[in-house]
């Protein structure tokens, strides 16, 4: 009987460890693909490399004196390196991505602006990281993301993806599971050209 009642606490903690692990996300808007100049050019695209992203002017939720500051230095290279990353996973491998800190002379690169970043508030998330109706605290995260032909500057497309977050312990914010979504949808698009 007390094995029996090990093994029941052993599953129900095993559970509760896999419920609060998860991270918990919104039905994913569609992507909105404005079509420009060098789109016809965009063919099976395998290697595209991905600049430091751009952080919006303001940054909303909830957020510790400083903690801004520190984001607007760590985030633009932490999130194209995640971006990066992403692509390769969203594409299944069949799109190379890497993330750098010049604009390239040849080949295709991302260009990641973020238009809108709430960070969410961590005290009201962690009450409503498993409801399907209530966000409260959840992240938000819009980006642009344009593709251009480095070697003319010429934009082939803008991809526009939101994401939003809920539960986050993989990650340390919500930011950075919002760009590894954000990189993993890009990805699979950019792998059905």
């Amino acid at each position: 009987m007390r094995a029996l009642s090990r093994s029941f606490t052993l599953v129900l903690v095993a559970i509760a460890f896999w419920s609060v692990s998860a991270c918990t996300t919104t039905p994913e808007p569609a992507l909105e693909v404005k079509e420009d100049a060098a789109f016809a050019r965009l063919k099976d695209p395998t290697v595209v490399k991905v600049m430091p992203v751009i952080l919006p002017k303001t940054i909303e939720g909830s957020k510790d004196p400083g903690d801004e500051d520190k984001w607007r230095l760590e985030w633009p290279s932490r999130g194209a390196n995640i971006v990066s990353d992403a692509i390769v996973d969203g594409s299944s491998g069949r799109v190379t991505s890497r993330p750098v800190k010049d604009k390239p002379e040849e080949g295709w690169y991302v260009e990641v602006t973020i238009t809108q970043l709430d960070v969410g508030d961590a005290g009201k998330r962690t009450s409503s990281a498993f409801s399907s109706d209530n966000k409260d605290g959840w992240s938000r995260t819009v980006a642009e993301c344009r593709i251009i032909d480095a070697k003319t500057g010429e934009v082939a497309a803008r991809v526009t993806i939101e994401h939003r977050t809920g539960s986050v312990v993989q990650w340390s914010v919500p930011f950075e599971n919002d760009m590894d979504e954000i990189g993993e949808r890009l990805g699979a698009w950019l792998d059905s050209k």
